[in-house]
Order: C-alpha cells, then structure tokens, then sequence
C-alpha cells in the first residue's frame, strides 16, 4: 500500500522532549514528501506555534519567493498544511421503528451547514452525509 498522507500530531510525537525534530525524524519526513507523500500537522496549538515546524518540514513549499504578494493567498494557504483547532459534533437521531437516522452537525456549538442536499433541515439524512464524506475519500485514494 503506498500511502499518500501522513497526519502527525506535533508535541509529543513529532518533537521530542527538547521540543525539536531529531535530525534522523527530519531527514525521513522530507524524504517521504520527495516521494509524494503529504504531510499534515495535527496540533492544539495556534498558528503561529505551528509556522516555525511547517517551514523546517518545507511543507507546502515554504520558503519559495513569490513576487506577486497581492496574490499570495492564491498560492500559499496556511490551512492547507494544519488544520486549525474547532470542536465539529456529529448529533445522530434514530426514531425507534425507523431505518432513517437523522444527523445534525454542530462547528463550535452552533449549527453547520454541509454542501449535502437535505429535506429535513437543518438535519440530514445519514445515508447522504456518508455518501458525500465516502466520495472525498475516494478521491484521496486516487490522488
């Protein structure tokens, strides 16, 4: 199996107890990205406690010059390489006597809406939202 995406959680795993990647971890994982894989930085920590890992990693290309600042956020998206922290709930209802199971999602306590068709807004009709999730899947696995 060749894997295509390697989700590392940062303190802990990636860097050691002197807070640093080892050279020997270093060499490896840009090593691995030479041969496709990507990398992605799964942490609590904010944004700019993420920047200084994703630049010696040289994930996404940091450190490339882009002479058109105006469009740097075409090029360079920090979301791209580490999600940022959110609380996502997945609420699932199931009627007793019914093989339809309802979910509602909720991003940091509040109601969210999916690119998913619905006709019980603002819930969903499982059967869909595994559908919609499965497809992305699949693409990642083409990729």
């Amino acid at each position: 199996m060749k894997y295509k995406l390697l989700v590392l959680d940062v303190d802990g795993t990636l860097l050691n107890n002197q807070k640093e990647i080892s050279p020997r971890t270093l060499a490896a994982l840009l090593k691995v990205q030479q041969m496709g894989v990507h990398i992605v930085l799964a942490s609590g920590r904010p944004t700019n406690g993420v920047m200084p890992i994703a630049e010696k990693l040289e994930l996404n290309h940091y450190g490339e010059s882009y002479p058109d600042v105006e469009k740097l956020s075409e090029q360079w998206r920090a979301y791209d390489i580490f999600p940022m922290a959110s609380n996502v709930q997945f609420v699932f209802f199931h009627k007793k006597g019914s093989n339809d199971v309802l979910v509602k999602v909720l991003l940091n306590e509040k109601e969210a809406k999916l690119p998913v068709k619905t006709d019980v807004a603002p819930y969903y009709h499982w059967k869909d939202v595994e559908s919609y999730y499965r497809e992305k899947l699949d693409k990642y696995q083409h990729i």
